[in-house]
């Protein structure tokens, strides 16, 4: 992990709109257990505010400085100006959002072209954004709550090589609230666009009515520099198709799923709404299906108060993932002058492409490249909407080869592992489910989320040949391997389960497994959220061991590349030990199976070679009669999907594979997209219908 240096903070003051003390005993620590805390009779939660608050701080230059730098944190997201102008005109979004009990984010500017001789303003927008979680989000969603608040450094360097320096105080600041009422980030915003004069951002503006900001104090003392690419808007796209549905509802289709904000220009009266709603799908009558943006109780709404004038509308503190928008005027006089989408995502470069002369597989690509755009927001997110968009492990290492191959992923995956080695427990040093949030419930010691770590890791190193990702975090890898090995069994099989030391709870080694599959035996479960029996397809009792084994295979990869011999042929004896073991209770060498068949474990045995050389064939050969019954469809979930191409091509048989991908009907590769559908579905339906999930999932 890169060292972190601190910003020039020393004389800055965290400030606040009012007294913002942080009460929380579990300020600067992990939490004492795996429970969500209790917020009730918390001060700092009873009186958080939901709205935006401004900022602003005038200055006098004698000369226009040579150099000037910005370092500047909110809580939870703000946007600044200097004199009117932003040092980063498309960013937003930031900072990325932090582990706020352990540390907090900064970013840096230079601003020397914004600034001037004589009088200058800067002047700082700040909402909640993952910082103030609502209260029916408390838990593992939005763990963390507080007034907003800035905290800011402006380094000027003048022409002789003196130097000033502007800071965030309680004297000279100003403040009042903004023109976000409310905002969210699963429930959208309410902005009164009355609430700030037009001028308020300008030095010459009068701003003696307002109030000097109160000290306020950060979750905790550790800055951070934000190593994230930015989160930009793209450029604006038109719809592709419009509708009404009355004389105030219209519907507009911009043809593509995906992360985004509306961006419209509209003119009524003072006082009139524009009200905007989101979906991905939409019902044969043209209303707008919101079923999969409004998962975990998202209100998934933005509600404009108009000037009188001609209005640019845009949530600035939240995001939406949708295909359609429906706007509704408060009076069908509102006239819409101008109606678009920006696409928002992490800043990262589109560096690979694929095409071919069948339109199904170059359409199947397109779709999971839009996908992975769209859970990319600051660190990888698991779906594009609904109240959820967390950083889930599971999904980014299942997803990351896919990433790599179609972006520059290297700076946000060398941040993300950072993140995940500053979340590691402290004691068993192991990683949570959901990286960055505060152990909320979720966290444990899910080895199959967690292998995350070393594949991240290693497919980064693979594809740019930078050996520092994994010097930088080869001891994570091996005190979380410590772990596991530790609780290895006489026969060298993780338990199934056992009371982990720390916690003092009982706990599964594997908790997701092949996650979403179909393909189940009867008298299971479809989906496990813990280790069932032996005869579950998705998460059998031996599946931590199986994660084991192939977390090995890959430490000891890492080991061979640093030079580490010695421990790539300790990682290996200790697999081949579990491989035996896993062979010896669970390989039915007359039926060559592995547990109870099906896709994933076959696929899984052969893609980590658990199963001796000499069985291989017979195994695969078992694995291409379950592929002909079912049709060439794929029940399988995140896992096999993953792995079955790699089986098919080192058994050469590219011709199955390309039937596997190309076969229409569910449940299957190609059914995610054959309604027209632009991004993968967080179930094998698609999405395009009223079952709970979300139409944008990078886990497929």
């Amino acid at each position: 992990m890169a060292a972190e240096a601190k910003p020039m903070f020393e004389n800055a003051q965290w400030i606040a709109l009012e007294y913002a003390d942080y009460f929380s005993p579990f300020r600067g620590k992990p939490f004492e257990n795996e429970d969500v805390p209790s917020w009730e009779g918390d001060p700092a939660y009873e009186h958080t505010e939901y709205g935006s608050v401004v900022f602003r701080k005038t200055f006098t230059t004698e000369e226009t400085p040579a150099r000037a730098l910005l370092r500047i944190s909110g809580l939870g997201y703000y946007e600044v100006w200097i004199n009117g102008q932003k040092p980063d005109e498309d960013r937003v979004l930031a900072p990325t959002v932090s582990d706020y009990y352990r540390y907090f984010r900064y970013n840096t500017y230079d601003v020397t072209p914004l600034l001037k001789q004589g009088k200058n303003l800067i002047a700082v927008e700040v909402c909640g954004g993952w910082f103030s979680g609502r209260k029916n989000y408390w838990g593992w969603q939005q763990i963390f709550y507080g007034n907003p608040r800035l905290c800011a450094s402006l380094s000027l360097q003048n022409n002789d090589g003196g130097t000033e320096t502007v800071v965030t105080d309680t004297k000279t600041w100003k403040v009042r609230r903004g023109t976000v009422i409310r905002s969210c980030i699963y429930d959208g915003e309410i902005t009164d666009l009355n609430a700030l004069p037009k001028n308020w951002m300008t030095a010459d503006y009068d701003d003696g009515a307002w109030g000097l900001p109160q000290k306020a104090i950060a979750p905790c003392d550790v800055p951070v520099p934000d190593d994230f690419p930015p989160v930009r808007l793209c450029a604006p796209t038109a719809p592709a198709a419009t509708w009404d549905l009355s004389d105030t509802d219209t519907v507009y289709d911009f043809g593509k799923n995906g992360t985004a904000v509306p961006q419209l220009t509209v003119r009524g009266k003072k006082g009139d709404t524009v009200t905007l709603h989101y979906a991905e799908f939409i019902h044969a009558d043209g209303t707008l299906n919101e079923v999969s943006c409004q998962g975990g109780g998202a209100v998934n709404t933005d509600v404009f108060t108009l000037t009188g004038e001609n209005d640019e509308l845009r949530p600035r503190f939240t995001w939406h993932g949708f295909r359609y928008c429906r706007l509704t005027r408060s009076d069908k006089e509102i006239v819409v002058l101008s109606a678009t989408k920006r696409e928002l995502h992490s800043d990262v470069e589109r560096t690979g492409a694929f095409a071919c002369s069948d339109g199904k597989l170059n359409r199947l690509h397109e779709a999971y490249a839009n996908t992975q755009l769209s859970c990319l927001v600051g660190g990888p997110l698991d779906c594009a909407q609904r109240g959820e968009r967390k950083g889930w492990t599971g999904d980014a290492g299942v997803s990351c080869e896919e990433a790599v191959y179609n972006f520059d992923m290297a700076a946000l995956y060398r941040a993300f592992l950072d993140d995940m080695v500053r979340e590691r427990h402290p004691e068993r040093k192991t990683f949570g489910v959901i990286c960055p949030n505060h152990k909320s419930g979720f966290d444990g010691t899910c080895i199959d989320w967690a292998i995350a770590f070393p594949i991240i890791i290693y497919e980064t190193y693979a594809r740019t040949g930078d050996v520092s990702v994994l010097e930088n975090n080869w001891q994570p890898l091996c005190d979380w391997l410590t772990y596991y090995t530790d609780l290895r069994e006489e026969n060298g099989l993780l338990p199934v389960r056992y009371v982990d030391k720390y916690s003092g709870k009982t706990t599964s080694p594997a908790w997701f497994g092949d996650w979403y599959t179909v393909d189940h035996t009867p008298g299971t479960e479809r989906v496990a959220f813990d280790c069932g029996g032996r005869d579950h397809r998705q998460n059998p009792e031996f599946l931590g061991s199986v994660f084991y084994v192939w977390a090995l295979r890959l430490a000891a990869q890492i080991a061979r590349v640093l030079g580490k011999t010695d421990t790539a042929d300790e990682y290996l004896a200790l697999r081949e030990e579990t491989k035996k073991a896993l062979l010896g209770n669970y390989y039915d060498g007359k039926k060559h199976e592995l547990g109870a068949g099906g896709q994933f474990l076959q696929t899984f045995a052969l893609f980590e070679h658990l199963v001796p050389d000499e069985e291989r064939d017979a195994v695969f050969e078992n694995l291409l009669s379950v592929l002909e019954t079912q049709g060439y469809h794929s029940p399988v979930g995140i896992f096999g999907q993953r792995m079955i191409g790699d089986v098919l091509r080192e058994f050469g048989r590219e011709d199955v594979l390309y039937r596997l991908l190309t076969t229409e009907g569910y449940p299957g590769f190609y059914h995610m997209i054959e309604e027209g559908q632009t991004t993968i579905a967080e179930n094998l339906t698609g999405g395009n219908n009223d079952v709970w999930g979300s139409g944008a999932h990078c886990m497929f």
